[in-house]
């Protein structure tokens, strides 16, 4: 099979050319299977019953194949499938048909059995229209139930209305109005998640099955409601091919030739809109089943009302679990800083801010550390930014375990600096936190071309004063962290007070 042109290569002007190319063959392949259909009817008149069964039986067979087909090279493969297993339903319908006609002793054409058939053609692609791509495993699960509710209440309709050998007079006219009302449903969705599609794939495919929808509208309107009398053998079962027939050639063009370069798809707000009315086909189709079988069928119609209550109701509930866990985690992605999956300077900004509004109320103690990794270009420089991500992650490990309360805070401010926030905690015991995160740092020893040889911090201390606010506390801390790379680095200098040596952070370490 030869490859496609993939759409960011060919030429808008060349894809123009293969389409018109492609549609011609399209429509070639149909008028030769037409005329070869009217010429056998023609030349064989006393078979063209059974020769035109045969033509209509092959025509949705050839496009249920080529959808079938399709479902393995596109990424919307559930939909094609939909659509294949439709048509399938559809061809079993016509073969009914054809032995209840032909074979059957007192049969007839437009039996209950090929009508149902005819009917729950629609079924799969109804679901295909509910369930749009991306959905859980478990709506979609809730989508086939109410997909098999509604194949359910097709099979109460058409026995209502017909029995399993012949369908005639006003229950016929019933069924055709079911028919009509299932086609135009079709239509009207296909159309609608044509508009809306917002990926190549599920545009290119709603734009088929529109397209197909439309043909076999008009073809099942006009045979239905004009040509309902006529027997199975006339040259107007023609008309009958050609939907399939189309299909056919959009589905071969599909699996034969490029698709169009360029689609226009649809903006967000539009495919967000069709996405959260999408749940509602489904249990809208059993509804409108339900109505017509209410006053022939009440038990059955009750049972279709609450299946579709009961499944748009499940289908909400776990929408609205969706939202809370999608808005959890977007909020907890929001806050936290990806590579050291400590808390990001948006979410320091609120803690220390709501801390110390909490601290001023309370008059509570709070304390803030600013903590820089010292010479962390030269190393970035010596090792690579791969490298001095790893020393973050490291260290950010070793800062997490020295404030382990479930109030501390542990933050990345911004490049190599972090900030611990500590509620309650007054200044001698910060200083005493810092001491350890000092020392855990140093206690690392990961390589670095800074003179000591190791990863090293420094960090300034300060405690929220009684009149002042968290801006106040961040500035203290930070001009005390400026006080310890400029004495040094690797020491811990408390706002307001003398700076604590490596050594004596060391030997606070090693003693504890």
């Amino acid at each position: 099979m030869p490859r496609s042109v993939p759409h960011s290569v060919a030429s808008p002007r060349k894809a123009r050319r293969r389409l018109f190319a492609d549609a011609r063959i399209g429509l070639a392949t149909a008028a030769a299977y037409v005329v070869a259909h009217l010429s056998l009817i023609l030349l064989l008149p006393a078979h063209a019953k059974t020769i035109s069964y045969l033509f209509l039986i092959a025509a949705p067979l050839l496009a249920s194949a080529a959808s079938f087909a399709c479902a393995l090279r596109s990424r919307a493969a559930l939909n094609w499938i939909g659509l294949g297993a439709g048509l399938l339903l559809w061809a079993c319908g016509m073969a009914s048909g054809f032995y209840m006609d032909v074979f059957a002793p007192n049969g007839s054409d437009t039996s209950g059995l090929s009508i149902l058939l005819y009917v729950l053609y629609g079924v799969p692609l109804a679901f295909v229209l509910a369930s749009p791509k991306g959905d859980v495993w478990s709506a979609r699960l809730i989508d086939a139930g109410l997909a098999l509710a509604l194949g359910g209440l097709f099979f109460t309709a058409t026995f209502t209305f017909a029995t399993m050998t012949a369908a005639k007079g006003e229950g016929l006219f019933d069924l055709s109005l079911m028919l009509d009302a299932q086609n135009l449903f079709l239509l009207v969705f296909s159309l609608t998640r044509w508009r809306a599609s917002d990926t190549p794939s599920q545009k290119d495919y709603f734009r088929v099955a529109a397209m197909f929808a439309a043909a076999y509208v008009l073809m099942a309107t006009y045979i239905n409601h004009v040509e309902g009398e006529s027997d199975y053998g006339a040259p107007v079962d023609a008309l009958i091919d050609l939907p399939f027939l189309f299909l056919l050639g959009l589905a071969l063009r599909r699996l034969y030739g490029p698709l169009p370069s360029r689609m226009a798809l649809a903006g967000a707000r539009l495919a967000m809109i069709v996405r959260a009315v999408s749940p509602i086909i489904l249990p809208l189709a059993l509804f409108a089943v339900s109505c017509l079988l209410i006053f022939f069928k009440p038990w059955f119609a009750v049972t279709g009302f609450l299946a579709a209550l009961i499944g748009y109701s499940l289908r909400t509930v776990l929408a609205q679990f969706r939202v809370s866990a999608d808005n959890a985690k977007l909020e907890r992605l929001t806050r936290i800083d990806p590579l050291t999956e400590l808390a990001n300077r948006r979410h320091f900004d609120d803690v220390l801010a709501r801390e110390a509004r909490r601290a001023v109320r309370a008059d509570a103690p709070l304390s803030l550390l600013m903590i820089d990794i010292d010479h962390f270009k030269s190393l970035n420089d010596a090792y690579g930014h791969v490298e001095g991500d790893r020393y973050l992650r490291q260290v950010a490990r070793a800062l997490s375990a020295c404030a382990s309360r479930g109030g501390d805070l542990v933050a990345r401010y911004g490049g190599e600096e972090f900030a611990i926030v500590l509620p309650d905690v007054a200044a001698e015991d910060a200083l005493c936190v810092a001491r350890n995160a000092l020392s855990a740092v140093v206690g690392l020893a990961l390589p670095s071309p800074a003179p000591r040889g190791v990863v090293t911090v420094s960090i300034g201390a300060a405690t929220l004063a009684p009149d002042a606010d968290h801006a106040a506390l961040l500035a203290a801390a930070d001009a005390a962290l400026y006080r310890a790379k400029a004495s040094g680095r690797n020491q811990v200098v408390l706002d307001g007070a003398s700076a604590l040596t490596p050594d004596q952070a060391m030997r606070s370490y090693l003693s504890k």
